[in-house]
């Protein structure tokens, strides 16, 4: 069993992403786990299927959206960075639907 397959597949089945997509996604995850580190490619393919990468890095590091592409470009957000981001992405998705699904608890 791998976790991190299972998490993005929960993503893309949450974001109802279709089934390119959801081989889009897995096959950039596996770019960043091969090179160590998140490049400003992968930042843009991750954030043009939906992934609010930039949203939550900025949040954590409590630095400017600028200073994330430049974190990048630097090789600075590694490959554990990002499966930080999915993991609190697809748990903001779970309670999103937990509350849609009128869960309180």
């Amino acid at each position: 069993m791998n976790i991190i397959n299972n998490l993005i597949d929960d993503i893309a089945r949450s974001m109802i992403m279709d089934k390119e997509d959801r081989e889009k996604l897995h096959l950039i995850v596996q770019l960043c786990k091969s090179s160590g580190v998140v490049s400003i490619i992968e930042l843009r393919q991750l954030t043009s299927l939906g992934i609010p990468i930039i949203r939550i890095l900025v949040t954590i590091l409590r630095i400017p959206n600028e200073a994330v592409t430049s974190l990048c470009t630097d090789g600075k957000i590694t490959y554990e960075d990002l499966l930080c981001v999915l993991s609190i992405f697809a748990q903001d998705l779970l309670i999103r639907k937990q509350i849609k699904n009128g869960y309180n608890g």
